[in-house]
C-alpha cells in the first residue's frame, strides 16, 4: 500500500516538474520573441479598429530599389486601399522605411572610422526603436538632410564622449551634423564594425547605395491582405525578391512551419543579404521554433504516459468511477427517501390538526 502510494507522488511529482518546464520553455520563448523592436511595430501602430502586420522586402544590390521606386509603391499601396475602402478614420493607414547600406569613411579632427553606413528613409527609426543614448533620431523627413546618427562606437572613436548631438563631421567631403548617438549591440551579427545612419536624401539617391531593403506596416482587415497589398505593389520584384511576413513570424502556426522547414533554412538559392537585424530575428525564429520543438515532445510524453496509465489501470479506474457513481446514487436516493418522509410526516401534520378542529 505504502509502495503504491509513493509511486503516486512521483508520478504527480514527474507531472508537475513537466508543466513548469514547459511554462518555462514558453517563457523563454515569449523573453525572445518581444526582444526587439522591429516585432512590435504593428502592435505600436494598431488601433482600435484597425490591426495591421509588419511586411519586409529584401531585393539583391545588383537589382536594388531607388527613391522613385518606393514612391512607386506608395502611391500602388495608398490606390488600393483607396479602392477597398480602408480608411483610417483621421490618422495615418500605414508606415513604411526604406535602406541601403554600404562602407562610408566618418572623420573628425581627432580620428576617422570605416563604418557600416545605412541610408535611410521614411519611419525608420519607428521600425527600429533602437536604444538612444544622447540626441534624437534622424527625422522622417529631414528639412536638414546632412544629419548623421552615430552608435556608441564611432562616438567615441570620433570624439571621445557621448553627449555629442550637434557636433560635426565630414563625409566624403561634406559636413554633416550628429542628431544622435545610439547603443550598439552586443551581437555578433551586429558586427565589429562602428555603424551609422544618414538620410537617404543626403545624397539625393546618386551616391547612395541601392535600396535593398522596404519595411512597411500595413492594415490587416483579413488574413493576408497586407502581403498581397505589398506584393501587388512590388510586383516587379515578385521574382528576384523576398517577401517576408515579419509581424507574425513567432505565431504558433509561423513557428509549425519553421519546424517544418527547419533542415533548409539555411539553403540561399537568391544573391540576397539580410541586414544584420533580420538575421537576428531568424536565429530567434530558431530558436522559438526549437524550444515549441522542445515542448511538444514534452506534451507528447504527457499525453503517452496517461494513456499508458489508463490502459494499464483501465480495470481499476473503471471499477473506481463506478463505485463512485453508484455511492453517489445511493446517496441522491437517500436525500430523496428523506425529502418524501419528511413531506409524508408534515402532510400527516396538517391531516391531524384538521381532524382535531373538525371534532371540536
Amino acid at each position: 500500500m505504502m509502495r503504491k502510494r509513493t509511486n503516486g507522488w512521483i508520478a504527480v511529482g514527474v507531472v508537475l516538474a513537466a508543466l513548469i518546464l514547459c511554462l518555462f520553455l514558453r517563457l523563454t520563448s515569449d523573453r525572445i520573441a518581444s526582444s526587439r523592436g522591429e516585432q512590435t511595430a504593428a502592435e505600436r501602430f494598431s488601433t482600435e479598429t484597425l490591426t495591421n502586420d509588419s511586411l519586409s522586402l529584401f531585393l539583391p544590390s545588383s537589382a536594388g530599389a531607388t527613391g522613385e521606386t518606393v514612391l512607386s509603391f506608395r502611391q500602388s499601396m495608398e490606390q488600393t486601399l483607396l479602392n477597398d475602402s480602408i480608411l483610417s478614420g483621421g490618422g495615418r493607414l500605414y508606415v513604411d522605411a526604406y535602406s541601403g547600406f554600404a562602407p562610408l569613411g566618418v572623420s573628425t579632427d581627432r580620428g576617422s572610422v570605416q563604418a557600416e553606413a545605412g541610408y535611410v528613409g521614411g519611419d525608420f527609426f519607428f521600425l527600429h526603436p533602437f536604444e538612444l543614448l544622447n540626441g534624437s533620431y534622424l527625422p522622417s523627413e529631414p528639412i536638414d538632410p546632412m544629419l548623421i546618427l552615430l552608435d556608441d562606437r564611432a562616438a567615441w572613436t570620433l570624439f571621445g564622449a557621448l553627449d555629442i548631438a550637434g557636433f560635426t563631421c565630414t563625409v566624403n567631403g561634406e559636413r554633416f551634423t550628429v542628431a544622435g548617438v545610439f547603443r550598439s549591440e552586443d551581437d555578433a551579427l551586429y558586427g565589429n564594425a562602428p555603424r551609422v545612419y544618414l538620410p537617404y536624401e543626403a545624397f539625393g539617391g546618386e551616391n547612395a547605395p541601392p535600396v535593398t531593403c522596404y519595411e512597411a506596416v500595413l492594415p490587416e482587415p483579413v488574413k493576408e491582405y497586407a502581403m498581397g497589398l505589398l506584393q501587388s505593389a512590388a510586383s516587379s520584384y515578385k521574382e528576384n525578391g523576398i517577401f517576408k511576413q515579419t509581424g507574425s513570424r513567432f505565431e504558433l502556426s509561423s513557428l509549425l512551419n519553421t519546424l517544418k522547414s527547419l533542415p533548409q533554412r539555411g539553403v540561399r538559392t537568391q544573391e540576397i543579404a539580410f541586414p544584420y537585424w533580420e538575421n537576428i530575428a531568424c536565429v530567434n525564429e530558431d530558436r522559438c521554433a526549437l524550444l515549441l520543438f522542445g515542448r511538444l515532445i514534452v506534451y507528447g510524453l504527457l499525453l503517452l504516459s496517461a494513456l499508458i496509465l489508463l490502459i494499464r489501470y483501465y480495470r481499476t479506474m473503471t471499477r473506481a468511477v463506478s463505485s463512485f457513481f453508484r455511492f453517489l446514487g445511493g446517496k441522491i436516493a437517500d436525500g430523496y427517501d428523506r425529502i418524501r418522509c419528511r413531506k409524508y410526516y408534515k402532510n400527516q401534520k396538517i391531516n391531524n390538526k384538521k381532524e382535531n378542529s373538525d371534532e371540536e
